[in-house]
Protein backbone atom coordinates (compact mmCIF):
# COMPACT_ATOMS: atom_id res chain seq x y z
CA UNK A 1 0.00 0.00 0.00
CA UNK A 2 1.38 3.30 -0.97
CA UNK A 3 1.08 6.62 0.53
CA UNK A 4 0.68 10.14 -1.48
CA UNK A 5 0.55 13.47 -0.75
CA UNK A 6 -1.92 15.29 -3.43
CA UNK A 7 -1.52 19.22 -4.06
CA UNK A 8 -4.02 20.94 -6.22
CA UNK A 9 -4.74 24.39 -7.19
CA UNK A 10 -8.18 25.74 -8.79
CA UNK A 11 -8.45 28.96 -10.93
CA UNK A 12 -10.99 30.89 -9.03
CA UNK A 13 -13.77 30.96 -11.80
CA UNK A 14 -17.42 29.91 -12.23
CA UNK A 15 -16.76 26.36 -12.01
CA UNK A 16 -13.99 26.13 -9.39
CA UNK A 17 -16.10 24.81 -7.17
CA UNK A 18 -17.63 22.06 -8.68
CA UNK A 19 -14.10 20.99 -10.24
CA UNK A 20 -12.61 20.86 -6.71
CA UNK A 21 -15.53 18.89 -5.30
CA UNK A 22 -14.86 16.08 -8.52
CA UNK A 23 -11.61 16.04 -7.70
CA UNK A 24 -12.00 15.48 -3.87
CA UNK A 25 -14.84 12.60 -4.79
CA UNK A 26 -12.07 11.05 -6.67
CA UNK A 27 -9.36 11.40 -3.36
CA UNK A 28 -12.33 10.10 -1.17
CA UNK A 29 -12.22 6.62 -3.47
CA UNK A 30 -8.95 5.47 -2.08
CA UNK A 31 -8.25 3.18 0.76
CA UNK A 32 -7.59 6.11 3.63
CA UNK A 33 -7.95 9.55 2.81
CA UNK A 34 -6.75 12.94 4.68
CA UNK A 35 -7.33 16.78 3.32
CA UNK A 36 -6.47 19.78 5.29
CA UNK A 37 -9.79 21.66 4.03
CA UNK A 38 -7.88 23.44 1.17
CA UNK A 39 -4.86 22.32 -1.51
CA UNK A 40 -4.05 19.22 0.28
CA UNK A 41 -5.11 15.57 0.32
CA UNK A 42 -2.53 12.63 1.68
CA UNK A 43 -3.75 9.26 0.98
CA UNK A 44 -3.28 5.53 0.89
CA UNK A 45 -4.22 3.54 -2.10
CA UNK A 46 -2.83 0.36 -3.61
CA UNK A 47 -2.26 2.36 -7.01
CA UNK A 48 0.70 2.99 -8.45
CA UNK A 49 1.18 6.77 -8.76
CA UNK A 50 1.09 7.09 -12.26
CA UNK A 51 -2.46 5.36 -12.35
CA UNK A 52 -3.58 7.34 -9.47
CA UNK A 53 -2.63 10.90 -11.36
CA UNK A 54 -4.57 9.54 -14.47
CA UNK A 55 -7.75 8.01 -12.75
CA UNK A 56 -7.49 11.60 -10.33
CA UNK A 57 -7.20 13.52 -13.51
CA UNK A 58 -9.38 11.81 -15.98
CA UNK A 59 -12.58 11.09 -13.62
CA UNK A 60 -12.77 13.74 -12.32
CA UNK A 61 -13.74 17.38 -13.80
CA UNK A 62 -9.98 18.88 -13.65
CA UNK A 63 -9.25 21.38 -16.80
CA UNK A 64 -5.51 20.87 -17.35
CA UNK A 65 -5.28 24.78 -19.01
CA UNK A 66 -7.19 25.97 -15.60
CA UNK A 67 -6.14 23.82 -12.75
CA UNK A 68 -2.94 21.97 -11.08
CA UNK A 69 -2.61 18.67 -10.02
CA UNK A 70 0.53 17.40 -8.12
CA UNK A 71 1.17 13.87 -6.74
CA UNK A 72 4.13 12.51 -4.51
CA UNK A 73 4.89 9.80 -2.94
CA UNK A 74 5.70 9.77 0.75
CA UNK A 75 8.24 8.77 2.25
CA UNK A 76 8.19 7.64 6.61
CA UNK A 77 10.16 11.50 8.00
CA UNK A 78 7.30 14.13 8.63
CA UNK A 79 6.84 16.75 10.72
CA UNK A 80 4.36 19.26 11.37
CA UNK A 81 3.08 21.79 13.73
CA UNK A 82 -0.76 24.12 13.99
CA UNK A 83 -3.99 23.29 14.47
CA UNK A 84 -4.93 20.39 12.18
CA UNK A 85 -8.01 19.16 11.13
CA UNK A 86 -8.72 15.60 11.73
CA UNK A 87 -5.12 14.87 13.78
CA UNK A 88 -5.82 11.30 14.27
CA UNK A 89 -6.34 10.95 10.56
CA UNK A 90 -3.25 12.65 9.93
CA UNK A 91 -1.16 10.62 11.78
CA UNK A 92 -2.59 7.09 10.01
CA UNK A 93 -1.16 8.76 7.18
CA UNK A 94 2.08 9.53 8.52
CA UNK A 95 2.35 6.88 11.13
CA UNK A 96 6.46 8.12 11.82
CA UNK A 97 5.26 11.98 11.72
CA UNK A 98 6.18 14.11 14.50
CA UNK A 99 2.84 16.52 14.62
CA UNK A 100 3.23 19.15 17.49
Amino acid sequence: MARYAISYHFLDDAGAADRRASLLREIARCKRAWSDGGSLSLVETPEPIALLEARLYLDSSLNAVKDQLLVIELGDAAAGRGAFADRDGLRALLPGAAIA
